[in-house]
């Protein structure tokens, strides 16, 4: 996620181009869809791990 967040900072403080409203909406909407795309990826990698590995994890939070 931090190299998401990193392409939002650069976005937001215009640092990719000149800071109109179209490129901030299209530089947000491609970042959403990236944040979506990780999370959906982590989602996936923990849905692989064992049920036992799991509970671990769980007691140990």
């Amino acid at each position: 996620m931090a190299p998401v967040y990193s392409k939002l900072t650069h976005c937001m403080l215009g640092f990719n181009g000149p800071l109109t409203p179209e490129s901030m909406t299209s530089c947000y909407h491609q970042i959403a869809g990236e944040m979506t795309e990780a999370t959906f990826n982590r989602m996936r990698s923990v849905s692989e791990l064992s049920e036992d590995f799991k509970e671990r994890l769980w007691c140990e939070l």
